[in-house]
Parts: C-alpha cells; structure tokens; sequence
C-alpha cells in the first residue's frame, strides 16, 4: 500500500517550521510538489525512505535510538549515520541510479549497552529488491566497526535490516555509522539526511496522496506500468479542476484522480473515478482509499473530532450524545466511521490534526453519505502515523463498460491554534459547500414544524389555526412534517397519497393561506422507505427490500421526483424535510455479489445524488433541511445540496441542545444545525437564547402562549435577526461543553474582517454561581469596540485587550444576556 512521505510536512506540521512571507506561498509549493499548480516543483530525492520498523523504540539520525547521544561503535564516533534497533527493517526506495551502499556498522557505545553489554548482539543484513546482498557475522558490545558494503547498481529496493542474533532483542541498539549510497561519480549520498527529510515531509511529490488496491496488487505497483494521462487544469469560479487518469489497457481499467484546489483557500478536494472500458469483468478493486497519508512525526499531533448527530443525553445509558467533542494521541491507534451507512451516525466525518508545538495542522472533511471509515495506524519505528480514508468492505470487481467513483476528502491546512484550524474549517464549508438557496449563500432560517408537538393530528384547520395564532411574530417557514399522508407516520410512510381527512381541500388551499401570511410553507418525505402495504409498495414491489426503496433504480427515482414535485407545486412549498429513518447498510451488502461487494451502496448513492439535483435544478428557491433521525447524514455531499440540518431529535431538553451547539459549531458553519423550541417551553428569554447558535425553530402550540410569551418570542426573533448574519463566522466556545445543570454555558460568533460579533451566556436556574468571566477571542487588542445589549442599551467603549483579559457578567438564577460589539 502507498506509505506518502514527502517535502512538506515541516511547512505545516512539524517542529520546526520555517517562518515564509506568504502561507498560501506554502499551499502553492505544496500543490507544486503533488503536481497541482505550475509553480516550480522542489526537486524529487534521488531516494525515498518508503517505511521503518524496528521492535524497540524508534530510528534516530545522527544518535542513538534509546539513549539519543552521539552515535559510538567501540572507540570510534560517527557524526552522521542512523541509530536503529534489533529487530528492524528500513526500506529505501532509489530512483535514481546508485553504485554501491556502504556503512560501518556495530552496537551502539553508551551507559545502558555497558551495563547490558553480555546481551547485546546484533546482524546485519543488507537486501536488494528482496535479494540478500550482504551480512555482517554477530556484532557484539565493544567490538570495533565492521564495514558492510553492496553493490546496487541496478537495485530500486534498499532494506536495511537488524536481527537479533537470536538470543533476544535486549541492549541490542544497532548504528549505521555513515551509512550512504554512492553514485557512479563518487559521490556519497548520507541516508541520515534522506530519513532527516521524510521526518519533515507531509505528501509525496510524485503521485497522489490516495492509493487502491487491484487484483491484489497496489496502484504503487500498478500505476508505474500504466498508461498515464494528465488533462490541463480547467478553471473555475472558485477552484481549479485538475485530473490525471492511469489506464491498464486500451480495453481495461482506467483510474482518474481528480483533485478540485480551491483558489481563495490552502484547502483541495480528491477523489477516485474508475472505468471498466473492457468487455468482461475488471479484477476486484479493494482498500481504495481516496486519501492514503503517512503524518511522519505525529508525537505533538491531536486528533480533535465529534460524535455525529445522536440523541443521547447526560442521563443517557444507551446511544452516545451528539456532537460531543473529545481528543485522542495520534500514537496510539485509532479508527472513526459512519454506523449502519448512514455518514454522521457515529463519527462526524470532519476532524482536525493540530500540532500545538508547531501552532499548524490539518482539517479534513469527507463526502460521503453512505458507509465511510478512516483508520489511524501508528508506523513503529518512525514516529509517524498513516491516515487511510475510503468506504469499507469494497470488493468490487467493477463489470464491463460501467464507471464508479470513490468517496471525496477534502484536505487543508491552516496556521495557529485548534481554533483557527476550527474556524478554518467552518469558512470552507460555507464558502464552497453550503447549497446556495436561489443565487446567495442562505441566511439561517426561522421555523417552525407540527411534529414534536402534534403527531399525526393535524389538518388544514388546525395549521390555519396556528398560523394566525404566529402572524407577526417574524416567523419565515411553516413546516409540516410526517402523518400529512394516508396511514400516517410511520406506516404509512410510502403511500404519498395526500390524507383527505385531513386536506378535504388538498395542499393548495393552506399553501395560499400561509403565502397571505407571508410564510412559506414547509413539507416531509422520506422516499427512501416503503412500509409493507403502502401504495409504493403494492405497484411497484420490484422497487422494494426490506421496506426500502431502489433509490439505485432510475424508474423508481423518477415515480419519486415527480411525485415530490406534484406535491410541491401544489401546496407551493418552499422548504422539505428530507428524512431518512434507517440504515441502509444491511440492505446495501445483501443485494451485492461477493464479486461485487460495494456496488450497490455506490450506485444508491449516485442516484440520490441525482434525485436530489434535480429537485435543486427545478427549485432553486426551495430550502432543504436533510434529516435522518435526527443529523445522522451530515458530509460534505449531502452539505452540496441542503441548506440545513435536522441535528438531533433529542428536542425536548434544552442542556442536551445548548451542549450540541457547543460541540457541533466547532465543525460546521453555525447556520447548519437546526432545532425547535420545546413544546413545553413558555418561551422565556433563557430558552429562546439557548437557540441563539444555530437556525431558529419552534415546536410551540401557537394558541396556547399568553400575550406575554408571545412578545418574547417576537422581541427576540427579531433580536435573532439581528446578528444571524454572524452564525456563519468565526465561532467560539466561551465555556466547556457540558451536560452540568450547575455550570454556565456560552459562546461567541465574530467576523474578524468587520469587526462585529455577539456573545451569549446562559445561568441556569440550579447554578449557585452568580458571575462569569469569559474571555473572547478573534479581537484585535489596539482597537476599541463598543459593547451593548442586544436593544443597544448599556453601551459602552472598551479594547480589544479588555475584551481578550476577560469580561465579568453577573446575572441571576436562570437569566441569560445576549451582548454585541462592534469595531470603531
């Protein structure tokens, strides 16, 4: 499998990064060196350090590898050369042509080898491309250097290998003093500075950092022996679109590589297409990874991720909460995935690698809404860990004349803190994924949806009856969710025959009465399922399994898009909730061949991609809020296409929602994650600020809140109004996330290029602290803000220092204070 070492990794991630005028000067040479830009690539190494393993500790340039002093073999000092340790192995790859490999070898000479010094024995082995070229007889402490040397000339596999004589791995610290190739000028090439080089590299400067594996053999081996093809890059809005496609055969299979660069960003996209252009059955593809990434000295690195949008609670004992954020040591292994194919189901598939000694690190995001996984595993001996991302289980031996493609990462780099990597993150995915609603990025909505509140029981009466009962209060969207069909959610979900019980006179009528009241009206579908009897179900029982719908099948994608526009044109919605109540995975992995295995959920997938672009093609003022059971499907491909996200159906407790918003914010622009006001809420101002980190929803009984409920509500949409603009900037936790009814909780939106932002801090009712101090972030300390309430009382002028040092807000039982600043 590819193992991507390369010449960067010290510009972004390592310890000691170069101070450059310019850090998307940095990108460019980044994407120069993969063959993305026309900037100057830096010249390739005549050798590449391709892996290290050795069973104690790890390889050391120029020192031992356990007591990291100057390399010693008897009497005699080395300033240059490896500290390795039995048993080990490192590979060099050569690519240019060399002579001879020379060394003088032995066991290291220091105070733990003399106290050890009557177990300490090594061998060492030399091999060329498998070949043993070379072997030492047993080494032992105190001996002097015993020159090795080996002819390889036509060698392009270098091992370097250490045993353990056979009596144990003990003391066994073995150097290479010197060690180094020599071309046929004479010239030494030390292999201290060659491993010196991979430990400050990030992606390799020859191929792509993304690998497969065909017929059991890896495109590492494959590719040098294909036919290769780059297409000039095609500019644009925004990105730049580069592909490089590699083919086995003029009748064979064809791998395209294709990599968006965004321009205003150090950010770029890649994924994997592959075509059977042969008229049988390709050789399986499997471990197709679109991004394959060895991180080479991962000691400092923090992995910072979420859980996806679950439902668990503070109190919870089964399902984990949603958007909680934790960390982990890139050191030891670690895995993150989609559940049951559904893509934030477990893990949400967006993650920082911070690197906090050398204030740089990676964002990652993946596009894909079925089954994903993205795997950590620590390479022994060399400090470094690979990074592998792709959908698992795939054994696809792709049939003739058919094309597939492969899940997308999108991977950038960014200077400072987790916070910038964070906020890094957020303004890519709102700048270029985020669906446009009509021809702009959408502000967050104001909404509110029957369900959480009325079930099945509604009608067009009762709509109507709500709908006057919210007239004025700044209410955008009236969403009616499930049971507004025959049989009801959820048996009946699959008839999508509208319930004349409930419509007498059809969808029209109450989408004419909600335009009057300047509300747009809102409707479910879930057309992925089909429950057993229902309409879809009966005439068309080819189109089901196990209660769910072919999406993969054309015919039945095109009885679901013009069902969806029927419904839409009729009641004139202008907002779906489109839902998605199952895992497909089971369904998926059944209706594949074991020499297809993958197929399936590719094909699903590239139809709802589909159903869902034609839906925006035809409805570009149409909002989709992308729902499944809560925010299980949130990628960057379901990102493409929807506006908002259903983010938990945990909706009726506010710690569990204020601790989402904490932790979902980190990753995704603020005017994503969607929720509603409980139904038992009287709306009072703590409540409703609770909700000032997201989209603004209800799920209150209109006709139920006195006159005085129903001016918060109205005061405070519209104070929402006011700084919504900001959900989409910088964000940032002024508190931990946390489910303790006894801590405050607050956070901050700020747009740096303005000057302007809004902090909220929250008191619950049982927190016994009567103050908190928060310090903000993104301010600039020589500048003066002025800071007010949100009705613009209290105003005052402070600095940006004051701002950073800390603000102290008091504030009794169960308040809350909404404050904005603003730069003079």
């Amino acid at each position: 499998m590819l193992r991507w070492i390369a010449v960067c990794w010290v510009c972004f991630i390592g310890f000691q990064a170069p101070v450059m005028a310019d850090k998307m000067e940095e990108f460019e040479q980044f994407l120069a060196d993969i063959g993305l830009s026309s900037a100057q690539p830096k010249l390739s190494a005549p050798v590449r350090l391709v892996s290290v393993a050795q069973e104690y500790g790890e390889l050391t340039v120029n020192a031992s590898c356990h007591t990291h002093t100057p390399l010693r073999i008897g009497e005699k000092n080395y300033k240059e050369g490896l500290g390795s340790h039995a048993n080990g192995r490192i590979v060099f790859q050569i690519d240019s042509p060399m002579q001879t490999f020379a060394a003088e070898v032995g066991i290291d000479n220091n105070d733990d080898t003399r106290n050890g010094r009557d177990k300490a024995s090594v061998v060492f082995v030399v091999k060329g491309d498998g070949q043993e070229l070379a072997r030492t007889p047993v080494c032992r402490f105190g001996q002097s250097p015993q020159h090795i040397e080996a002819a390889v000339a036509n060698v392009r596999q270098l091992e370097l290998m250490v045993t353990d004589a056979g009596d144990g791995y003990s003391y066994d610290q073995a150097d290479w003093g010197e060690a180094c190739l020599i071309d046929a000028d004479g010239k030494r090439l030390p292999l201290s500075t060659i491993v010196a080089a991979a430990r400050q590299s990030f992606l390799s400067p020859a191929a792509p950092p993304a690998s497969f594996v065909c017929g059991g053999q890896t495109s590492e081996t494959l590719l040098k022996n294909w036919t290769r093809t780059v297409k000039p890059p095609v500019e644009i809005k925004n990105s730049r679109i580069h592909e490089i496609t590699w083919v086995e055969s003029p009748e064979g299979l064809a791998a395209t590589w294709r990599a968006e660069v965004f321009k205003d960003r150090q950010a770029v996209e890649f994924r994997w297409f592959f075509e059977n252009r042969g008229k049988t059955p390709a050789q399986p593809l499997t471990e197709v990874y679109a991004l394959d990434l060895l991180v080479s000295d991962a000691r400092p690195t923090r992995l910072i991720r979420s859980t996806g949008g679950l439902t668990g609670s503070s109190e919870s004992t089964g399902e984990r909460p949603g958007f909680l954020v934790s960390e982990a040591n890139l050191m030891s292994a670690q895995t993150m995935s989609a559940a049951g194919g559904r893509s934030s189901n477990r893990d949400l598939p967006f993650f920082l690698l911070q690197n906090d000694a050398a204030k740089r690190g990676l964002l990652v995001g993946i596009g894909w809404s079925g089954q994903w996984q993205a795997d950590f595993r620590p390479e022994t001996g060399l400090g470094a860990v690979r990074i592998t991302i792709g959908m698992p289980g795939m054994n696809l031996a792709l049939p003739a004349g058919e094309k597939i493609f492969s899940p997308s990462v999108l991977l950038g780099l960014y200077q400072g803190d987790s916070w910038d990597g964070s906020n890094a993150l957020r303004g890519i995915l709102y700048d270029h994924y985020v669906a446009l609603l009509g021809n702009q990025k959408p502000l967050p909505p104001v909404s509110w949806n029957h369900w959480f509140t009325f079930d099945n029981r509604i009608s067009e009466e009762m709509l109507k009856q709500q709908m006057d009962a919210a007239a004025g209060l700044g209410l955008e969207y009236f969403c009616i969710d499930a049971g507004w069909f025959e049989g009801g959610f959820p048996s009946g979900v699959g008839n999508w025959t509208l319930d004349r019980a409930k419509f007498p006179h059809g969808l029209g009528p109450i989408g004419k009465y909600a335009a009057e009241k300047g509300i747009k009206l809102g409707l479910w579908f879930e057309v992925g399922r089909a429950d057993p009897g229902t309409r879809l179900a009966r005439e068309h029982p080819e189109w089901v399994a196990s209660n769910q719908v072919k999406l993969e099948l054309p015919e039945a994608r095109e009885w679901i898009f013009q069902m969806m526009c029927g419904f839409i044109d009729e009641g004139q919605v202008r907002w779906i909730r489109y839902d998605y109540n199952f895992d497909p995975l089971g369904r998926w992995d059944s209706a594949d061949q074991p020499e297809t295995r993958g197929l399936t959920q590719i094909r699903y997938l590239e139809g709802e991609y589909e159903l869902f672009d034609r839906l925006r093609e035809r409805y570009p003022e149409l909002l989709i809020e992308s729902c499944a059971s809560g925010g299980r499907r949130i990628d960057l491909e379901t990102m493409r296409r929807a506006q908002t996200y259903w983010k938990s159906d945990e909706t009726g407790n506010l710690t569990v929602a204020r601790s989402q918003e904490t932790g979902g914010n980190q990753f995704l622009p603020g005017g994503l994650l969607n929720t509603n006001l409980p139904a038992a809420s009287q709306a009072s101002r703590f409540d409703l600020h609770s909700l000032f980190a997201g989209p603004l929803g209800f799920a209150s009984d209109w006709t139920r809140l006195d006159a005085a409920a129903r001016e918060r509500v109205r005061q405070e949409i519209e104070n929402y109004k006011k700084v919504r603009h900001l959900l989409n900037k910088d964000y940032y936790p002024l508190l931990p996330q946390t489910f303790d009814l006894t801590q405050w909780v607050g956070w901050e939106f700020n747009n740096p290029a303005t000057g302007e932002g809004f902090l909220v801090v929250l008191r619950p009712q049982e927190s016994s602290y009567a103050s908190v101090e928060v310090k903000l972030r993104g301010v600039e300390p020589d500048q003066k803000y002025m800071l007010s309430r949100m009705d613009g009382s209290q105003m005052r002028k402070v600095s940006g220092q004051e701002l950073l040092s800390g603000l102290l807000i008091p504030l009794g039982r169960g308040e809350s204070e909404v404050l904005r600043f603003q730069r003079e």
